[in-house]
């Protein structure tokens, strides 16, 4: 079954958002390793114990081979993919467009 990252944490422990980070991600941590699928184009078998970041899509950067410089996951999306992120100043929004969980 596939659902999206934060009906996944809703359905799982109401409040998540009320939690210190630390403790929204030791919860996360309890239910172990999930394969994630990309909702923004094909991915392969992406799995892993999904975490919480507090970095938004304007301060999380990354090298980008193609370009060859550092880029924000917001620059990203625009350049590669040509739109625009819905919740990029929101840490805990950024993922809600792009994960989505494979549960048992």
């Amino acid at each position: 079954m596939s659902v999206l990252v934060v009906n996944f944490l809703a359905a799982m422990f109401v409040g998540w958002r009320m939690l210190r980070l630390n403790l929204a991600n030791m919860k996360l941590r309890r239910f172990g390793v999930v394969l994630v699928r990309l909702l923004h184009r094909d991915s392969h078998r992406l799995t892993g114990v999904p975490q919480i970041s507090p970095l938004t899509a304007h301060s999380c950067r990354f090298y980008w081979r193609d370009e060859r410089r550092e880029v924000t996951v917001f620059e990203y999306y625009y350049a590669r993919y040509g739109f625009t992120l819905r919740y990029p100043d929101d840490s805990e929004q950024l993922f809600q467009d792009f994960l989505s969980f494979h549960t048992p």
